[in-house]
């Protein structure tokens, strides 16, 4: 219990499953033992600073402080009037807008973001969270939010099932956009 309150990165050893084969099959899927991807996701690792893809110095110089984000919640409850909740408009000086979704599975949620962009500094406008929506719901919510503010970009995060099923959608509908 004193572990409680913490975060832990487990590699994917310590799964009962895990193999000398899924083992081979994330060397290949993440392009190797030194990626990026595999320290993180199979092996568990933290990546600061230095050993980061990004420069994190560049991007906080990019960062608003003290900018309100304006949150939203869409369930099985609520999607009935999902557009009376969505309150979403483009920012009138945005040059582009950035919709973000990291696709839950069971019963994790999807995350949605959207970013503006005005002068190369983006600004993290609104956060969307759905819980345990069919792929169909999924797509007249997402088709919504990217009609009413213009989406220019789309990024998608996802493992299977909804996800892949999302991205399909979203290929077929904004393919000039993902």
């Amino acid at each position: 219990l004193e572990n409680e309150s913490k975060i832990v990165n487990a590699p994917s050893a310590v799964n009962p499953s895990w193999n000398e084969e899924e083992d081979r099959k994330a060397q290949l899927q993440f392009g190797g033992k030194n990626s990026v991807g595999y320290q993180v996701q199979i092996l568990g690792k933290v990546i600061e600073n230095d050993s980061a893809v990004f420069n994190m110095e560049e991007i906080r110089k990019t960062y608003i402080k003290d900018n309100p984000v304006k949150a939203f919640s869409i369930d099985k409850n609520n999607y009935f009037r999902f557009k009376e909740i969505l309150v979403l408009e483009r920012p009138v000086n945005a040059e582009k807008m950035v919709m973000a979704l990291d696709v839950g599975e069971g019963s994790a949620p999807t995350e949605i973001i959207i970013l503006s962009q005005t002068n190369k500094i983006y600004k993290y406008t609104y956060s969307i969270t759905v819980f345990k929506l069919s792929s169909e719901e999924h797509y007249e919510l997402l088709d919504y939010i990217m009609q009413v503010i213009n989406v220019n970009t789309v990024g998608v995060d996802y493992t299977s099932g909804v996800g892949k099923a999302i991205i399909s959608h979203l290929a077929l509908k904004y393919s000039e956009h993902l």
